[in-house]
């Protein structure tokens, strides 16, 4: 099994896709002196991570288990059940690394050149007439990966006057369920073994591969410059339109193959459309340059109304496409593109303790401003009023289904909703060790799985429920005295989707990580994140990336479930009084917010 990073030869089966791409490079002017044969295909590698996130699907590093799942329940279907790759999306793919094989496009230039030099009649014929059609020759007809890459991102190849247009069009699969059940029934790729049990719900696998027989078609242009004689000598035309001579290698569809070619000339134009379709090869090896994990951020929006803001509290869908921030004044700031704008929603009011939280897909978003619990089911669009509390600090945590919400409200309890943030119930055992801590301690943090089934509260203790809040137990934290109990002041937690890794944060103190479901606990020993007043922190699904800000301090971020961290060496985020921050499931959009200052952004594209 190649593991989706090798070319594919011969035939094979296919997901087949509609629609195809489509370009133009035109040249300076010439002067007077189902089962489908694939090995022709232009091959292209995808991440899966890519594929499965316009499914809703967020999975584990190594593409096994789903960690996150937004699909419609209803119906039993993806919530979307149609996946399109754009122009522009193609244009962040397609990278000379990602390219397994050229196919028949690795003849486009030479095909173009052996056109041009028969329409002068090259060796014999009028090309004597002309000064220099024996020089033309378009990069020694080499059409490579390079070459690919270089037109379809608007470059001007290595001679004057050459230009080329913008990619466009797109590939289309529909019907997704259906394709994704028939595949894992038939097992048509080999790769989805009957002890793995796979379904839809695991989305795309490596070395899926997705078949467009439209696939990309690029149209080479040059044009000829006019004639001063009368009549004129130009017989290029009817050079290229001998049937018994060349014609059928420049017009043509191979019926094996699906690669077409079409040439068309006049006096004044040579122009060839050469169609390929385009093999997609679903791979393990990530899009997204996981590597840089945290290592550049940027102002969201350095020059609109985005700055001098006390922002309090953040949140990022599992995709990264909805984000939702709320500062002091009690504005809620709504971006549903990846952060490139934003918009207010809604004022819940003036609070020190505004903060909000959402679902993974970013449809259901729950907001508190320390008094009332406001619920939105529109991805932020419209708020509603659900619950007062009638209390001044509040924690809000929603699990990324949305149907399982707890509120944490200092000084008084905590808050559950079963039922996407429509009500609420009380937690009322006055002689538990948790009810008396919310009770006592004058901050708290909380964070659950995607199901709702882990849950976790840091007050005077860390107190992990494995059963939808129902329970509580108090967990067991490990210290530099081996074991013994130590006084902390816990500000904030946060936990993988499954709830397997966790981290949690002190006022002034460390970080401690629990790989255990939050059962045990162990400080990092890492000087770098050590006694340091710590604001917020966030981790991905997988639990491998995490990020954490610091009161007056900086931005640190850990690529390895928290036993190594680095800090952003970017002196501009030094020395901020940072209040939040969010991590998107599958690390590659990350949002944070400056108190009296700016929002700023982390993405990995």
């Amino acid at each position: 099994m190649s593991n989706g990073t090798q070319q594919i030869i011969g035939r094979s089966f296919v997901i087949d896709a509609s629609g195809g791409f489509s370009i133009q490079q035109s040249f300076p002017e010439i002067p007077v002196a189902t089962e489908f044969f694939v090995q022709n295909a232009l091959q292209i590698r995808i991440g899966v991570d890519n594929l499965n996130r316009k499914l809703g699907i967020t999975k584990d590093p190594e593409n096994e288990n789903v960690l996150e799942f937004n699909h419609d329940t209803v119906n039993n279907k993806y919530s979307t059940d149609r996946v399109s790759i754009t122009a522009t999306e193609l244009l962040s793919l397609v990278k000379t690394d990602n390219i397994l094989s050229m196919g028949s496009l690795s003849t486009l230039y030479s095909d173009f050149n052996y056109t041009v030099l028969e329409y002068f009649g090259a060796p014999y014929g009028f090309s004597s007439l002309f000064s220099g059609e024996e020089h033309y020759n378009i990069n020694n007809g080499v059409f490579d990966a390079s070459a690919l890459v270089h037109i379809i991102n608007g470059g001007t190849f290595n001679f004057a006057g050459s230009y080329v247009s913008d990619l466009s069009g797109s590939i289309t699969i529909q019907n997704l369920t259906e394709v994704i059940n028939n595949v894992c029934s038939r097992n048509p790729f080999n790769n989805r073994p009957i002890d793995k049990a796979r379904t839809y719900a695991d989305g795309f696998i490596a070395n899926d591969l997705i078949y467009a027989t439209d696939g990309i078609s690029i149209t080479l242009s040059v044009d000829v410059q006019a004639e001063p004689y009368t009549p004129i000598y130009n017989v290029g035309p009817a050079n290229l339109t001998q049937v018994n001579n060349i014609y059928h290698t420049l017009n043509y569809t191979d019926d094996l193959t699906l690669v077409k070619k079409r040439t068309t000339a006049s006096v004044l134009n040579i122009t060839q459309v050469y169609t390929v379709p385009i093999l997609i090869v679903v791979s393990n090896t990530s899009d997204f340059q996981l590597q840089e994990f945290g290592a550049e951020w940027t102002d969201v929006q350095p020059d609109a109304n985005l700055e001098y803001i006390n922002w309090l509290s953040c949140s990022v869908s599992s995709s990264g496409k909805y984000q939702t921030a709320v500062e002091e004044f009690g504005d809620i700031y709504l971006s549903t593109d990846f952060g490139a704008t934003w918009t207010t929603t809604y004022n819940m009011g003036n609070a020190a303790t505004n903060c909000i939280s959402m679902s993974q897909s970013g449809e259901f978003q729950t907001a508190s401003n320390g008094v009332n619990i406001i619920v939105s089911t529109d991805y932020g669009q419209t708020w509603t009023e659900t619950q007062n509390v009638g209390s001044t600090q509040i924690f809000v945590c929603i699990s990324l289904s949305g149907r399982y919400q707890l509120v944490i409200s200092v000084g008084d309890t905590m808050y559950r909703s079963t039922d996407f943030g429509s009500t609420w119930i009380r937690y009322e055992n006055e002689n538990s060790d948790i009810f008396n801590s919310i009770m006592s301690f004058p901050s708290a943090g909380i964070c659950m799985s995607y199901d709702g089934r882990y849950q976790t509260i840091v007050s005077e203790n860390i107190y992990r429920s494995n059963d939808f809040g129902e329970t509580w137990t108090t967990t067991t934290i490990t210290t530099d005295d081996g074991g013994a109990w130590d006084d902390h002041n816990w500000f904030g937690v946060s936990m993988s989707s499954d709830g397997h890794y966790q981290v949690a944060i002190e006022v002034i103190g460390e970080i401690y990580v629990s790989t255990d479901f939050g059962e045990h606990w162990a400080k990092v020993d890492v000087p770098l994140v050590t006694d340091i007043m710590w604001q917020a922190i966030s981790i991905s699904a997988s639990g491998q990336y995490m990020t954490a800000v610091a009161k007056g301090g900086a931005i640190f971020y850990s690529t390895d479930y928290g036993v190594t961290w680095q800090k952003v060496s970017n002196s501009n985020l030094d020395n901020k009084d940072w209040r939040c921050v969010s991590v998107s499931s599958n690390a590659q959009y990350q949002l944070a917010g400056v108190y009296g200052g700016a929002l700023y952004s982390s993405k990995l594209v």
